[in-house]
């Protein structure tokens, strides 16, 4: 059986675990302040989306959604 090839994704590493943990660490702190700053966003999204007999989803569906459109957690967003 072959081994799968990897590589890394950051400088001086062997393959892309540390890659990986550095986006989830990232991922889980933007939500964490994302969840409080746009809480309000998420409850019009939710409440536009359920209006619309669109299926409701998470917060952390909704913010991987706006994040694009949101990719800070200024007030201006």
């Amino acid at each position: 059986m072959t081994r799968p090839i990897t590589y890394s994704l950051r400088d001086g590493g062997r393959d892309s675990h540390d890659y990986y943990q550095s986006v989830a660490a990232f991922a889980d702190s933007w939500f964490t302040v994302a969840t409080r700053d746009l809480e309000n966003i998420f409850l019009g999204f939710r409440g536009y989306r359920l209006a619309h007999h669109q299926t409701d989803r998470t917060d952390p569906e909704y913010a991987f959604e706006l994040f694009p459109v949101c990719p800070t957690t200024s007030p201006a967003c």
